[in-house]
């Protein structure tokens, strides 16, 4: 019975740590970009709604590979063979043992399922640097305390309500222009959005690129987070499906906080499910914003009931809803925000629709070309709407893409995030040469619909449409990143678990 007891539990501690171990390369290999923030999230956050391709992808890779590893390990060890291969050594000067070499490890077997357990766990330690990430949560720093500036206690006056277009782009990068336009590429995978270069205003850094993400902004909801509320996204590591049963944030006073207080009407329209991540809990418990996802499509017979592909449904249906949705809210008396995420650029590859043109041999280039052409058409419609002269619409990236195997041959090449601001309530700014973060973008945003507030400064970020410095100017991105991977107790009782 002992013995028996030890085989299941050596089996078991095998195969797990073989699991984790190829779970480590496919996390590495499949995201790319992703950083122990962002793991720790969705470990700690609903799953719900998580693509397909994803779940496919997982099952194809690490759980295959561990289910052909551990068949390979038992014909090994269960194979009858002709010989037994022995260990011979010496007992002191004469005498020589022989041990059979498969009779020893079945003797010793748990303890050395536990050793290759050790081993996968120090491993994965070092391989997603948690020891850093550890080193952080134990040094404080006073530097969002010192630097954060309360939306709520700030004077915001609107002398124009613009009403506000937000499309998050998935994985939207300025890396996809031609090296012409300060991309990295030959071809300029995004010629219609070029377009809009001379007359539209796009913020850019001093090598030409776009904005950068800080900590805890480099994946879909933190960067949602950061763009309007100016801080990043760090939950506790205890977390439990963060938001969910929780208040999200409660600390934070954000755009939509702010939109709804004077008046607008707020849609989140998304392709996904918006449980996922907790994106539905923070829209609706920080402006109150309609939502309408996947889910309500469903609900709403904008698609059949059975209907899935990719995250949900792809983003040709998000734009056409999203100009039923903008002529519905233009027919009332009341400004609006109307918030977009497209996800046809999310890895795995990202999505191809029928329509879209096959220019090349990369399914991703292909994907984005034709996000870039929705893009385009969509806003090219809006231009024709009666109430595009009081819209403002902003595209931005959410974060780098999560497809790491895509910018292998880029060099030295830095990549940064899209942002373009089209019919924005200014005519001349200084846009170039800025050194700018996600958390920029929130004051940004709320000054090209008509907000004006003292300081030009709210949350961590800094409005670009001022001749205000950002955090990134003043002290360097390198050290404002050093201090925002530390923790600090501002954050985490002010924003992260304030008591109202």
């Amino acid at each position: 019975m002992k013995n028996k007891i030890f085989t299941i539990l050596s089996w078991i501690i095998l195969v797990v740590s073989i699991l984790l171990l190829y779970s480590s390369f496919w996390v590495k290999g499949t995201f790319g970009l992703l950083n122990f923030d962002s793991l720790l999230y969705h470990l700690n956050t609903n799953f719900s709604g998580t693509s397909s391709d994803m779940i496919f992808s997982f099952i194809y890779n690490p759980l295959l590979k561990t289910i052909i590893t551990i068949i390979i390990i038992v014909i090994i060890v269960n194979h009858k063979y002709d010989y037994k291969p022995y260990l011979v050594f010496k007992i002191f000067k004469f005498k020589e043992k022989k041990v059979d070499l498969f009779h020893l490890i079945k003797k010793i077997r748990l303890m050395l399922s536990i050793f290759l357990f050790i081993v996968v766990i120090i491993f994965i330690i070092f391989y997603f640097n948690v020891l850093e990430y550890y080193k952080n949560t134990i040094t404080y720093s006073t530097f969002i305390e010192e630097n954060y500036v309360n939306p709520e206690n700030t004077n915001i006056k609107f002398n124009k309500k613009k009403n506000l277009v937000h499309i998050y782009v998935e994985s939207f990068e300025n890396t996809f222009f031609s090296k012409e336009y300060g991309g990295a590429y030959d071809d300029n995978l995004l010629p219609n959005l070029t377009g809009y270069l001379n007359n539209e205003i796009m913020f850019l850094n001093p090598n030409g690129g776009g904005f950068y993400n800080s900590r805890a902004t480099g994946w879909t909801i933190a960067a949602m987070v950061a763009q309007t509320a100016g801080v990043g996204l760090i939950v506790p590591v205890n977390g439990n499906e963060y938001g969910i049963n929780s208040s999200f944030l409660p600390g934070v006073y954000a755009m939509g906080d702010i939109l709804n207080k004077e008046g607008y009407n707020q849609t989140l329209l998304i392709g996904s499910d918006a449980n996922f991540a907790g994106r539905k809990s923070y829209f609706q418990q920080h402006g109150n914003y309609q939502i309408k996802d996947y889910l309500y499509a469903k609900e709403n017979n904008l698609i059949p009931k059975d209907y899935y592909v990719w995250w949900g449904y792809e983003d040709s249906k998000l734009f056409s809803f999203a100009k039923d949705e903008l002529l519905d809210l233009s027919s009332k008396n009341e400004p609006f925000n109307l918030t977009l995420l497209t996800t046809n650029t999310h890895h795995i590859g990202g999505y191809l629709e029928e329509d879209c043109e096959v220019k090349y041999n990369e399914q991703l280039k292909n994907a984005i070309l034709c996000t870039d052409l929705q893009l385009y058409e969509f806003v090219e419609w809006i231009k024709q709407q009666d109430f595009y002269n009081n819209t403002t619409i902003v595209i931005t990236g959410d974060h780098l893409s999560m497809e790491p195997s895509f910018f292998n041959d880029l060099g030295t090449y830095e990549r940064t995030n899209f942002n373009m601001f089209i019919n924005a309530n200014y005519k001349t700014v200084k846009n170039t040469n800025r050194l700018f973060s996600t958390l920029d973008l929130f004051p940004t945003i709320l000054s090209s619909i008509g907000a004006e507030f003292d300081g030009n400064k709210l949350g961590l970020g800094t409005n670009l449409f001022s001749n205000e410095k950002t955090l990134y100017e003043i002290y360097g991105r390198d050290y404002v990143e050093s201090e925002l991977s530390k923790s600090s107790r501002f954050y985490q009782y002010e924003i992260l678990e304030k008591k109202k």
